[in-house]
């Protein structure tokens, strides 16, 4: 049996009101399941009456994985004969390698930015100037440590 959170709460705000219900699988992290129900509906329920509908989410592919994350230094070639997407994402997708993902993204964002004016190796192999930055990647394992 997996262990997990359960999370009930009463949003305030605007809208009508509703009870949001949680559950949080303990290992990955994930919130697999997420459930609406209008105030009077959920009162209901707790009172043994049967069949009262809800809106829900269910998400089970991460459930009973284990995320790990790592930060890589990734070269991104200066831009002078392709725009900034195509740069960021020929950069990351070598690293992309035992299920482990990352987001192109990262390249863009200047408080991830490393290095500025380095010599990398181009995509083509030649060498020349661009900029090396943080990048976060992520992956799910199997609880042998396999990639999911």
């Amino acid at each position: 049996m997996l262990k997990g959170v359960i999370t009930i709460s009463r949003p305030s705000g605007s809208g009508p009101e509703r009870i949001e219900i949680e559950v949080q699988d303990k290992l990955s992290g994930v919130k697999f399941f997420e459930a609406t129900i209008g105030l009077a509906d959920f009162t209901r329920a707790l009172t043994a009456r049967g069949d009262v509908p809800i809106r829900f989410n269910f998400r089970p592919k991460l459930v009973g994985l284990k995320r790990e994350h790592k930060t890589e230094i990734v070269f991104v070639p200066d831009g002078k004969f392709m725009n900034a997407e195509v740069r960021g994402r020929k950069a990351v997708q070598p690293y992309f390698v035992d299920g482990w993902t990352g987001d192109w993204k990262d390249t863009q964002n200047g408080h991830n930015r490393n290095d500025h004016g380095v010599a990398g190796k181009y995509p083509d192999g030649t060498v020349g100037p661009g900029s090396t930055y943080r990048v976060k990647f992520v992956r799910w394992v199997r609880k042998d440590g396999t990639p999911a």
